[in-house]
């Protein structure tokens, strides 16, 4: 017995602009529709399934949404927006409407987002799920991947869903590293006593097989396995000190801040699991600009500082060139995280005759202020003198404003990083000069 269904998706919400969608999937059938009706652009997914007389008509929901499921993963991945179950407006199943659906089998597969031609990597993907080695795995990992999208929806200041949004990070990651866990693998960590490859270690296997080997980045993902373990272990969550914008639970991962340098990552090894390679360039754009340095290279710069160019990171070109160069940001960012690692006076001199010399300037404005911010802790009387003037003719240049004093504050308190000279700035400015700090009041 034959059942024919047909869902309709609204996705007008989505801004994506004009999206043109074709593709069948067994015997069902994905097709972008607009509704003149009602002004909306729609998703369509209709199909046939095999229905056995022992069910009832409303068990034909629960048979086809396996394969509903499958389908929004596939959407979700090339919009990156998830479609759900929630998005349906309209639900038609029938038994008699067979002979209505009739599909041309031949018309190519099409996948369009404004200029954007994704139709060769849907093929790719189809491939994949169609494949009966590798259909248990692609559908997982979409899944996965839409329920990450679905956490960042949901979660405007990515605040409320952070650890259960790194966890569906880490699930994904886990299942492509099952990949290349082979026998051998597994030979060598038995014989060290274990039953199976940690999980740092089948991650960071993972990365090595495909191709991501920096020090950075193998830096970067290990700070972003231990926040995952002490979420997925029930560490205790309780915090003294919080960020904001506020959120409404405590979050293990309040601290951690580059999820979407890790979202972007995953993203990219998705691709690579499909053969796909469209996401590679977007990920290699935020490595290069926003994977800072390890503490490791910041401790080498600080003992040969000479070595090194300290650049901003909008200079894209030096970063790509040359290899010893450290930037301005990932200074600041190190030390907020390592203050007990990075010692202050330490790095004070290590910056001093490059930091001296940086031009104020509406391009160095926030590098300066963040700089000056942590370097006025220092013992060295030339160095404070000059982050005190530099703080103040940020402000006579209105390079920066009253607010900026106030809004890195809470960055020190959640790394537990002393400012005490820094205070006595903040506290003048607001008893002799009458500053006051105008705080957004929606921030939860």
């Amino acid at each position: 017995m034959k059942a024919y269904f047909k869902t309709v998706h609204d996705i007008t919400k989505i801004d994506i602009g004009e999206i043109d969608i074709y593709f069948s999937l067994g015997d069902i059938v994905v097709e972008s529709k607009y509704n003149e009706k009602h002004g909306t652009k729609e998703i369509e997914i209709r199909g046939i399934l095999d229905f056995n007389p022992i069910y009832s008509n409303l068990d034909l929901r629960r048979l086809i949404r396996p394969e509903l499921l499958i389908i929004q993963g596939v959407i979700s991945l090339f919009i990156d927006f998830p479609i759900t179950v929630y998005d349906i407006t309209s639900q038609i199943q029938s038994f008699t409407d067979i002979e209505n659906f009739v599909e041309n089998k031949f018309k190519k597969s099409t996948f369009k987002i404004e200029k954007k031609d994704y139709s060769n990597e849907l093929e790719l993907v189809l491939e994949r799920i169609e494949d009966p080695k590798n259909k248990n795995l692609a559908v997982s990992v979409l899944d996965r991947w839409r329920k990450v999208l679905d956490f960042r929806k949901e979660d405007m200041f990515e605040k409320l869903y952070r650890d259960e949004e790194l966890l569906g990070i880490f699930h994904i990651l886990d299942l492509l590293s099952d990949i290349y866990v082979d026998d051998n693998t597994k030979i060598i960590v038995q014989s060290l006593g274990a039953n199976s490859p940690n999980f740092s270690t089948k991650i960071k296997y993972l990365l090595s097989k495909e191709g991501i080997t920096s020090e950075e980045e193998f830096d970067f993902v290990g700070v972003a396995i231990k926040c995952r373990n002490a979420i997925a272990h029930d560490r205790v969550v309780f915090q003294p000190v919080v960020n904001w914008p506020l959120a409404p639970f405590f979050n293990i991962s309040e601290s951690f801040i580059d999820v979407d340098i890790l979202r972007c990552l995953t993203k990219k090894l998705i691709g690579n699991f499909f053969g796909i390679n469209i996401w590679d360039n977007e990920y290699n754009e935020f490595a290069i600009k926003y994977l800072r340095p390890s503490v490791k290279n910041i401790c080498e710069f600080i003992k040969k500082p000479s070595k090194y160019e300290i650049i901003s990171i909008d200079d894209m070109d030096i970063l790509n060139e040359k290899k010893h160069v450290i930037t301005w940001e990932s200074v600041y960012i190190r030390y907020l995280q390592n203050p007990k690692k990075i010692k202050i006076d330490k790095l004070g001199s290590a910056l001093k005759s490059s930091f001296f010399n940086l031009e104020l300037n509406s391009k160095n404005a926030y590098n300066i202020f963040n700089i000056s911010v942590i370097l006025i802790e220092s013992n060295d009387s030339e160095i404070v003198d000059r982050c005190r003037e530099n703080i103040e003719c940020l402000l006579e240049k209105e390079l920066i404003e009253n607010n900026d004093l106030y809004e890195i504050i809470p960055e020190f308190d959640l790394h537990h990083v002393n400012y005490i000279k820094y205070k006595e700035i903040v506290l003048n400015k607001v008893r002799n000069n009458n500053t006051y700090f105008n705080l957004n009041d929606s921030m939860y």
